[in-house]
């Protein structure tokens, strides 16, 4: 069964085009594919419309407001996302569903139609096609192969439970969490056990699973209450060994040098990433950045560096990409 991929959008060209690329490249098996845009001024998003005419670009009520506020350089709270136009658009989509963000692309050659159709002859709920290279948190978890692609992650050990009761382990309200503990139930590790329950930039779900994840987004990221709906999903249907999925191979990879806004990792560094940002969109606009540098890794940060100008703003880029690096347990050096 063919399905539709949706790309989460704002403010990065240069990377939206990179995933487009990639999927013209090695992705087959869809049907549509559709942009949702919060903020990427019109003169980029033109550009992108021009070279891919068979995508559909969806824009967020805050568009307007976001996209003048890159260019006169003001701040942009990047926790304010567009949740009910992501709502309202996988509602619309194929039963399953290809959800990714523009700092996402594909690395090698895939089916989607062929993974959608093992999901169905499985009854998986979610296939993660990219994990960020992050298999470290399987603990009491168990890893079976069910089919070509697919590898099932089922688990008897962890907690679970109802988003009622998920709700007070995950904010240990009532030191329900310290309790958990105390009897041996969950541990120091088991919040990140819950991630194996989620993707949110690389899952191809079954779209019901998505909806009940992100039921409660009110416009503001909390990944705390996407953990609770997804671990809830998963005890409802535990008795289902082949509900969440990895393929066997990984297709997709994700930036660790570049960010939307500075919102997210500050570090405490004087590094303004939305001018970076529309440095380097600009250099897009005008031909001058090409998307396949590197590909299918990532940009090099040598290559992304030579559109700065000043000697100190590189280093600055330098000293905060390294913080973003070591947060995620990359090695700088190979970046």
């Amino acid at each position: 069964m063919k399905v539709d991929i949706i790309i989460k959008s704002f403010n990065r060209a240069f990377y939206l085009d990179k995933v487009l690329f990639s999927i013209e490249k090695f992705v087959s098996g869809y049907n549509n594919i559709f942009i949702l845009d919060d903020g990427t001024p019109d003169i980029y998003l033109s550009r992108i419309e021009e070279k891919y005419p068979f995508v559909k670009i969806i824009k967020s009520d805050n568009h307007l407001e976001k996209s003048e506020k890159i260019f006169s350089g003001q701040e942009i709270d990047g926790y304010k996302i567009p949740s009910n136009l992501w709502i309202d658009s996988v509602k619309k989509a194929t039963e399953y569903v290809l959800v990714i963000e523009d700092d996402v692309w594909f690395t090698d050659s895939i089916d989607l139609s062929e993974i959608s159709a093992e999901m169905i002859a499985n009854e998986v709920h979610l296939a993660k096609i990219g994990w960020q290279s992050n298999d470290g948190f399987l603990y009491n978890f168990e890893q079976n192969q069910i089919s070509k692609n697919l590898i099932a992650q089922s688990t008897e050990k962890l907690f679970t439970a109802n988003r009622f009761l998920m709700r007070y382990v995950l904010s240990n309200k009532f030191k329900v969490f310290s309790l958990l503990c105390r009897l041996r139930l969950t541990n120091n590790q088991t919040i990140n056990e819950y991630y194996n329950f989620l993707s949110i930039l690389m899952g191809l779900y079954r779209k019901d699973f998505w909806l009940y994840t992100w039921q409660d987004s009110l416009g503001r990221v909390n990944e705390r209450d996407l953990l609770k709906n997804s671990t809830a999903w998963y005890n409802k249907y535990k008795k289902n060994k082949s509900l969440v999925t990895r393929t066997g191979k990984e297709y997709l990879k994700t930036t660790y040098i570049s960010s939307a806004t500075n919102s997210y990792h500050r570090y405490k560094i004087n590094f303004d990433v939305l001018k970076f940002n529309l440095n380097l969109n600009n250099q897009w606009l005008n031909n001058q950045l090409d998307i396949t540098e590197n590909f299918p890794n990532d940009y090099s940060r040598k290559y992304l560096s030579s559109f700065i100008e000043s000697d100190e703003e590189k280093q600055l880029y330098y000293q905060w990409s390294d913080k973003f690096l070591t947060s995620f347990g990359k090695d700088p050096e190979l970046y």
